[in-house]
């Protein structure tokens, strides 16, 4: 038997929100000691200072935390649907104007984390640090969503089709929201199909009373997504709605949409909140209560800079979203009891790197290892640099976890000749630790694989993305004024690693 469940976010809410609510992520800490001067470490959110009086007559100020900016891709290459299988790319358009790739981890502070090692001009840090969701939260923003009922997804990995007139800013839309939910979902989930189809429509399967009744056109395992006028929504006061099918209690297939006119879908931060709402929902998750920061709240709040303690992260999911979505499909079954989760611990293992243009990092967190890198927003695309010319070469360290959960380390090298935008990325002297790796000292370990892995790269902008050589998915972004950093991360089946380089004079 079908079930329809119905998710509508009311485009009132969106209209007062967009006024009055800005992007939010900041930053701080130092990366003293060690190597020298090093790029600031993330204690994520990162923000800015900023001085406001109390009134016309009141001379006295008070010091508050601004927002620094949050998910801004002004200027970014526009994806492509080729583009999905790589890591979500973003950066902050105001404040410290950092480059992100990968994945931000809100008020993780990892100026606590001990320099344990130095290569290349990197600090090298490892440690445990607490995190911030338990299981007895875990099982908590379950219990909000599902109030007693056994949870719902698709039992497969699902495909997604964008149907209806689009426009490339659409596809980028999708393609960019879809990477940013692959952060957070096991490998055997992530999304890797997005197909593009102008001429179909699912519009006429939703009478006028908001109610969907599958058509037979709708595959099996398919979430479809269509952007429609205003006039064309069963109802005009919503922004998007999801709905789903359900056999059981296994998602079979889901339906969005979105108004073309909403204020949330002409803001790009707010139109990727909006419809990673709605794909959570679609995936299987509910909206949960208020006492949760959660981009799954019912209402305006999705869209603050913050919720309670927590400012939003550059990668949009906060840290209960991402929790619940990895459990929902690594380790919890259609129909299963949320309560039958297993153990869900609240610390994490950290590698991080350092250096004066970028920070790198892996957090492998109840067996899930999440990458990320950032730095500095250069002034110009690489292509346009007036400081570097020729083939040009960043040389530095990567960090990572194997898929046995043991550090690797090793050595970063790319290159790029810049009349092509082509160019090779390089990891080398790679070796694993069966436990604590001490620091990193070459030798100290055991060789990783053959320990080397080749790619070929290509270069648009400021990012950078593997366009052969082995196995895995390479993700990057060239940081600082003048490209003095290049950083980003690799996922392959047998290792999740971020790496760092500093440019050669």
């Amino acid at each position: 038997m079908f079930q329809m469940l119905r998710h509508r976010f009311a485009l009132y809410c969106i209209v007062v929100l967009v006024a009055g609510c800005g992007g939010g992520s900041g930053g701080g800490g130092s990366g003293g000691g060690g190597m020298g001067a090093t790029l600031d470490l993330p204690y994520l959110p990162w923000t800015k200072p900023y001085i406001t009086g109390c009134g016309e007559n009141c001379t006295s100020t008070a010091l508050y935390a601004a927002p620094a900016g949050n998910l801004s891709v002004t200027n970014l290459p526009r994806l492509r649907t080729s583009d999905l299988p790589f890591a979500p790319i973003a950066h902050n358009f105001v404040g410290h104007q950092r480059l992100l790739v990968g994945v931000d981890h809100v008020n993780r502070p990892l100026a606590d984390l001990p320099i344990v090692g130095s290569r290349k001009g990197l600090n090298l840090h490892y440690g445990t640090l607490q995190g911030l969701i338990d299981r007895p939260t875990l099982i908590d923003y379950f219990a909000s969503g599902y109030r007693g009922e056994p949870v719902e997804r698709f039992a497969n990995r699902p495909e997604v089709r964008l149907i209806g007139p689009h426009t490339a800013r659409d596809v980028d839309l999708v393609t960019h929201t879809l990477q940013l939910l692959n952060t957070a979902l096991p490998e055997d989930f992530t999304i890797t199909s997005l197909e593009t189809m102008p001429t179909q429509s699912l519009r006429h399967t939703v009478d006028a009373e908001g109610y969907y009744v599958a058509s037979g056109e709708e595959r099996d395992n398919t979430i479809y997504i269509e952007f429609l006028p205003v006039g064309a929504l069963y109802t005009q006061d919503a922004g998007a709605t999801a709905w789903t099918n359900t056999d059981g209690h296994t998602v079979t297939s889901a339906y969005i949409q979105m108004s073309e006119e909403a204020p949330a879908y002409h803001d790009d931060r707010n139109a990727r909140i909006l419809l990673a709402h709605e794909l959570l929902h679609a995936l299987g998750l509910n909206h949960v209560g208020f006492i949760f920061d959660s981009i799954l709240l019912d209402g305006p709040p999705i869209f603050w800079a913050r919720q309670g303690d927590l400012y939003q992260p550059m990668s949009l999911l906060y840290p209960a979203d991402r929790a619940a979505l990895t459990a929902l499909y690594r380790d919890l079954a259609p129909g299963e009891d949320y309560r039958a989760l297993g153990p869900w611990a609240g610390t994490a293992t950290h590698l991080h790197g350092n250096g004066p243009f970028t920070g790198f990092g892996v957090i492998l967190q109840n067996g899930f290892a999440e990458p990320w890198a950032y730095g500095p927003l250069p002034a110009e695309d690489l292509a346009n640099s007036t400081a570097i010319s020729g083939t040009v070469t960043w040389d530095g360290g990567l960090l990572g976890f194997s898929d046995q959960q043991r550090p690797v380390a090793g050595d970063a090298t790319l290159r790029v000749t810049l009349a092509t935008l082509t160019g090779t990325a390089d990891f080398t002297n790679l070796e694993t630790w069966a436990g604590s790796p001490g620091t990193f000292a070459p030798g100290s370990g055991t060789r990783w694989g053959d320990g080397d892995l080749g790619y070929s790269i290509a270069v648009r902008g400021n990012t950078f993305h593997q366009t052969g050589g082995d196995d895995g998915v390479v993700t990057g972004i060239f940081t600082g004024p003048s490209h003095e950093g290049a950083t980003g991360i690799v996922e392959r089946a047998d290792l999740t690693g971020a790496f760092g380089a500093t440019r050669k004079m």
